[in-house]
């Protein structure tokens, strides 16, 4: 089933124009690769060369409006083997050891590239998101080379490309891959509407509690089905050498103090292997982010962001409602998705 029929027959969604148009460009997609892979390679190298192709499409929008879904959607009824999604924050993490592995090689990124190119026709990127010079230097030469190759790039962002890494350090180096992102793929607006994750249709069970004397008791009746064998004596979780006080953990389920897992010494690299190791995260006593916790502010965002991408069940107690806790202003855009993402994950079964 192609994308469109998929999409359709989805009694869990509402659709709108918008959507419907996009999935329209995703199908059209679809058929040019399928269409592809009939013919012969000569003959499929001269009709790239001389065709109208598309390379892609950059899907940009406010949080909420479905581009992780319609990007998801396109990627599992794509019926080809050589395709990859990834969530921004987990490529990096592979784009990065990947540099380390081949650090000897005169040139390492362009080696990444290959790699990657190598196993793919199509990369799906989720939550495309430039925050530092580094990455904005990795990811122009990342992005030149895999189309270079022939790659096509489905990518989603909050921002449309000719703000990514707005007011960086250094962003003139960032600037050739805005212009390639702009030549090379189809720019697509989602539109402006309703937050979808809003108005999900699923059971109302709160996992997201606000601190009183009742919390800590709903949050205990929530978790009696996961918590056999539990281990609550303050325990160890080991991450990538680094220890992580808990208050218990067990095979599925680890449960952590808001200061133990987005305090000083954490990064998205703690973040992705919890995700690679438990399948339910619990944390308590989530502050009110003021401009003092910007820095912790970041680590939740970046925390969330991968829980989400991993469809990983979170149970949270907050000294707010998830709309009221955020009160910063460096990251009023980034704790909009985070917000969005709470709001769904709270009502998931």
């Amino acid at each position: 089933m192609g994308i469109q029929d998929t999409f359709l027959s989805n009694e869990d969604i509402e659709h709108d124009e918008n959507q419907i148009n996009i999935v329209n460009r995703f199908e059209k997609l679809q058929k040019e690769i399928i269409g592809e892979r009939r013919i012969s390679g000569k003959i499929l190298s001269l009709f790239r060369d001389n065709q109208q192709r598309s390379n892609g499409i950059y899907l940009w929008g406010d949080v909420g409006r479905g581009k992780t879904f319609l990007m998801n959607l396109f990627f599992e009824s794509l019926t080809i083997d050589e395709k990859d999604r990834k969530h921004f924050h987990r490529l990096m993490e592979e784009i990065h050891n990947g540099i380390k592995e081949f650090k000897d090689h005169p040139d390492p990124i362009n080696r990444v590239a290959n790699s990657i190119a190598s196993k793919n026709e199509v990369l799906c990127i989720d939550e495309f998101y430039v925050e530092d010079i580094a990455d904005a230097t990795i990811m122009a030469r990342l992005i030149k080379s895999l189309l270079d190759q022939k790659i096509r790039l489905i990518i989603t962002s909050n921002c449309k490309p000719d703000d990514l890494y707005k007011n960086g350090l250094q962003r003139d180096l960032f600037i050739p891959a805005i212009n390639q992102i702009n030549q090379s793929l189809e720019i697509t607006h989602i539109g402006d509407g309703r937050d979808y994750r809003q108005i999900i249709k699923s059971k109302d069970i709160e996992r997201i509690s606000i601190h009183n004397e009742n919390s800590m008791a709903s949050l205990a009746r929530h978790l009696e089905c996961v918590i056999d064998d539990i281990e609550n004596n303050k325990p160890i979780l080991v991450v990538r050498g680094r220890e992580i006080e808990c208050i218990a953990k067990n095979d599925q389920l680890v449960w952590f103090n808001f200061e133990s897992i987005c305090g000083n010494k954490r990064s998205v690299k703690d973040y992705i292997d919890i995700a690679d190791q438990f399948k339910t995260v619990v944390i308590t006593n989530v502050p009110l982010f003021n401009e003092e916790y910007e820095n912790e502010a970041r680590r939740f965002v970046a925390l969330i962001d991968e829980l989400y991408d991993r469809d990983i069940g979170l149970y949270m107690t907050a000294s707010r409602q998830c709309e009221d806790l955020y009160h910063g202003k460096k990251l009023q855009d980034e704790f909009r998705r985070t917000t969005s993402r709470l709001v769904e994950m709270s009502r998931n079964d």
